[in-house]
């Protein structure tokens, strides 16, 4: 929620304690080098993972960590332009060794936010018109910047795109398969009253930003701006991280009121659940209030003041009554008094409905301090399937808002603001994945689906099985301990008891969907010029089409809507089908508007790109002199052939990284050996036929069997070629250190690929109107990812695939500085020395290879193989 002004008025009144963690210096070496042993005096055991109240209060050190809080702190340390997710993740990754190898640490939790509530509606917009503000200020800085070697450009406000978040929390939960002390959550709304409950059963401090946790009763709090991390590593005396611990005691005593009254005081300051101005008679009430406590005199915050006052007051009132009474009040009958004797004294609002309303949001506020769960906190209506994939990191909140409150929003990101909105190229696809996720949400009774039985039979009994220990899966988080899941079960549980005691009145419960049960009204929040407006969608659902139950029609779902259902996408390594449908689709989406740009080399035979149009039976569009160059963006062949090498580039980190080439059969020593293997083999079988010259009819006829069941296979095997099922093609193509990206941040440790000269500044002077124009493209691009990301959420291909999971963060294909180089090769892409090594040449000139022991020549070679195959099958023109 955050209280106004209070961070900054602790900062300047309240003196923190100052205390320190020391690091186990093995534990933290253990931990960079992955080393599966566990040390006894640090690690734990998975088996007694689960913390019971009376252990973690004496023993060990338990830390509740705000991620969102955590992914903001690491953030506003990284280069926002040009930004480089790895530079993010490598940054979390060390930081997150130093926590692990806290000495005594027992565990350390990181949570995570939810759903969106109507109540922070009005806080959400405006945070997304400063999103607005902050990247149009951000890029007039960046191009009017006079300094010509600049790389680092300081920005005002943290603006990540959805698919950084995702990858932020996807890292976290493969590292918690590593490490047994961490564990990663997900809280169905706003996470402040989960950290804090989970620090009061563990006794543990809780780690954020939040002004909230001034008030919240925890054990402890920490700023996470207060810490020190550990800055040399190899400085074995400065193995400490430093750090300054809050208990709420130190707000109360400072402003001379009980600690109970607390959330009464934070809710006066304003919050997220109460705007005081838009209840007039009672602001102008506080504004006006009395001040003449002696205890209050020191405050120096003339707001702050009045509301201690008030609360003294209140205080005084309530004891009045208790002076005879043997027995005071208990804690929960305490505060019920005093908000009780504060409504009665409240000057009333103009209308009933106002009055009430205020009062409510009063209470919602102050029962979120007190850790109870509010009404509009409900989200029954959501498939419980679906909130078991959210859990568990298979679908994301964004989605779930669509469902839960009927919004999606168009997060603002680094982009052109000069330019029409990014978020228009995948208008087709949102409308669409509203309504598939709707479909997805329709709740019915699977052992009375016709549908999905005749499914079942059609993909057999090996398929089912599958799928049904899939299901399973479900119910428990990604590491499979039955001692998280339990905590995560009673978590639940807690919040269902708090949700039916709950008895406060509520005005504005409008979760439902409207009269017409088929028919939605989705709102989106997206930038028009410079405001942050919404626009109503209307989807219709048919309540008897739920999504299917196979996979294969899911997946058929997710190609068709992407405009690439064809045998050649389907025939592509399954890790290279998202970059081409993506790519595809913008491509198609370009050509649509008019605004692909082809090559101009006079000649009349077509090339790929115009016999691609053609098939679209579309018109070619070449008059550039009718393009709004300021709002509209072309797409050009070579940016659109920058934008694919740019993407094969970024995969040298995972799956087309040099290790994973270098036992691959493209690598011709590889090659060479599987040859000679083959000779060996086929000398052996000559030495044998000639010892068994008496079976020589038999063998005759065997071979000739033999030839014909070859003949045969390989006549299949060109067919099935384009006739590959998902699983066929994930087991086909699976590359098992490509599915934990913690695993491959260890493995890897960066791409392959480095530049030669970084992009500077410098580089805008030579071409700004090209400059301005490409980042717009890559914006599209990435919000074009972001939609793939959705639709495989969306359609459980994440839960029904660990591979799938693994890249539908999409980072695999995304390197901002890349796509700007490749940009500036353009010569190159128009007219290559030699056409059939462009790639090679390109890359040749971009990078040097990291820790190059093999031949770079045939690296490359490699590089643009892959390149070509998925060029060719993005222009390719066959069908299903």
């Amino acid at each position: 929620m955050g209280v106004k002004k209070l961070n900054t008025y602790v900062n300047e009144n309240i003196k923190f304690i100052s205390k320190n963690w020391s690091i186990n210096i093995k534990e933290y070496n253990r931990l960079r080098k992955n080393s599966n042993k566990s040390n006894s005096k640090n690690g734990s055991n998975k088996k007694n993972e689960g913390l019971s109240k009376s252990s973690s209060k004496k023993e060990g050190i338990c830390l509740i960590l705000d991620g969102n809080s955590f992914f903001y702190y690491l953030g506003f340390r990284t280069n926002w332009f040009i930004f480089d997710l790895f530079s993010l993740i490598k940054l979390l990754q060390k930081y997150l060794y130093q926590l692990l190898a806290i000495n005594n640490l027992e565990k350390l939790v990181i949570i995570f936010d939810g759903m969106d509530t109507r109540m922070k509606l009005k806080t959400i917009l405006e945070r997304a018109n400063d999103r607005v503000k902050a990247i149009k200020w951000y890029y007039n800085s960046i191009l009017s910047s006079k300094d010509s070697k600049k790389r680092y450009f300081k920005t005002k406000k943290i603006c990540p795109h959805p698919l950084i978040r995702e990858t932020f929390t996807q890292y976290l939960f493969d590292a918690e398969q590593h490490f047994d002390k961490l564990e990663v959550r997900f809280s169905s709304f706003e996470a402040d009253a989960d950290i804090a409950n989970i620090a009061n059963r563990y006794n543990g401090y809780v780690i954020s930003n939040d002004s909230d946790f001034f008030i919240y009763n925890v054990p402890g709090y920490i700023c996470l701006d207060s810490i020190e991390f550990m800055k040399n590593e190899h400085d074995k005396s400065n193995y400490v991280i430093h750090y300054k611990l809050y208990k709420n005691q130190l707000l109360s005593d400072d402003l001379g009121i009980p600690k109970e009254t607390l959330p009464i005081f934070a809710t006066l300051c304003g919050n997220d659940y109460l705007s005081l101005l838009k209840y007039k008679k009672f602001s102008n009430q506080l504004s006006e209030y009395e001040c003449h406590h002696e205890a209050a005199e020191k405050i120096n915050v003339e707001h702050y003041k009045k509301i201690v006052n008030l609360i003294l007051d209140l205080w005084k009132a309530v004891e009045e009554r208790f002076k005879s009474s043997k027995t005071p009040p208990k804690k929960d009958k305490l505060q019920e008094l005093l908000i009780k004797e504060l409504f009665n004294r409240k000057e009333k609002e103009n209308n009933n409905y106002l009055e009430k309303e205020c009062q409510n949001r009063i209470m919602d506020s102050i029962n979120e301090y007190n850790l109870k769960a509010l009404h509009e906190n409900k989200a029954k209506h959501l498939n419980k399937e679906i909130m078991k994939s959210y859990y568990t990191g298979k679908i994301y909140e964004t989605l779930l808002n669509v469902l839960y409150i009927n919004h999606y929003k168009c997060t603002q990101y680094f982009e052109n603001i000069n330019k029409e909105s990014c978020w228009n190229i995948s208008n087709e696809l949102r409308k669409e994945s509203y309504q598939l996720i709707l479909r997805r949400n329709i709740k019915k009774k699977h052992e009375n689906n016709r549908e999905q039985n005749k499914e079942e039979k059609e993909e057999g009994k090996e398929e089912k099985k599958s799928d049904k220990v899939e299901v399973d899966d479900e119910h428990h988080d990604p590491i499979n301990t039955k001692d998280k899941t339990n905590e995560r079960k009673a978590d639940h549980e807690n919040e269902s008891k708090n949700n039916k005691g709950e008895k406060n009145m509520k005005l504005d419960q409008s979760d439902t969907p409207s009269p017409n049960e088929n028919d939605f009204i989705i709102t989106e929040y997206l930038r028009k010029e410079d405001k942050i407006l919404s626009e109503e969608v209307n989807v219709h659902v048919d309540s008897d089409k739920p999504l299917p139950y196979s996979v294969d029609k899911r997946f058929e779902i997710y190609l068709t809507s992407f405009k690439s259902n064809t045998k050649a996408i389907k025939a592509l390594p399954y890790y290279l089908i998202p970059l081409a449908l993506s790519l595809r689709y913008l491509l198609i989406k370009k050509i649509q508007l008019k605004l692909f740009i082809n090559k101009k080399d006079g000649k009349k035979k077509q090339n790929s790109y115009s016999k691609f149009i053609k098939a679209l039976g579309m018109e070619e569009s070449t008059d550039e002199e009718k393009i709004d160059w300021e709002r509209e963006t072309p797409l050009n062949y070579y940016e659109f052939e920058a934008l694919l090498a740019s993407c094969i580039s970024a995969l040298t980190f995972s799956f087309l990284h040099k290790k994973v080439y270098e036992t691959s059969n493209d690598n011709p020593r590889n090659k060479k050996k599987n040859e000679d293997q083959k000779k060996a083999m086929n000398q052996k079988e000559e030495e044998e036929e000639e010892e068994k010259e008496k079976e020589k009819e038999k063998e005759k006829e065997k071979e000739k069997e033999k030839e014909k069941e070859k003949s045969n296979l390989k006549r299949k095997k060109s067919s099935k070629t384009f006739e590959l099922s998902i699983k066929e093609n994930l087991k086909a193509n699976h590359l098992m250190e490509s599915d934990n990206m913690h695993w491959l941040m260890i493995q890897h440790r960066s791409r392959t690929l480095f530049f030669k000269e970084r992009w500077t500044s410098n580089d805008i002077e030579k071409d700004e109107n090209h400059f301005e124009n490409a980042v717009q493209l890559f914006s599209e691009f990435i919000n074009i990812l972001i939609m793939n990301s959705n639709f495989l959420q969306i359609l459980r291909l994440t839960n029904d695939f660990r591979e799938i999971t693994a890249i539908h963060t999409m980072y695999h294909y995304v390197w901002d500085e890349s796509f700007y180089k490749m940009i500036e090769c353009y010569p190159i892409f128009k007219k290559p020395p030699n056409p059939n090594k462009k790639i090679s040449m390109i890359f040749d000139h971009l990078y040097i290879i990291h820790e190059n022991k093999g031949n770079t020549k045939n690296y490359y070679s490699y590089l643009e193989k892959v390149f070509n195959q998925t060029l060719n099958a993005i222009l390719s023109l066959d069908k299903k």
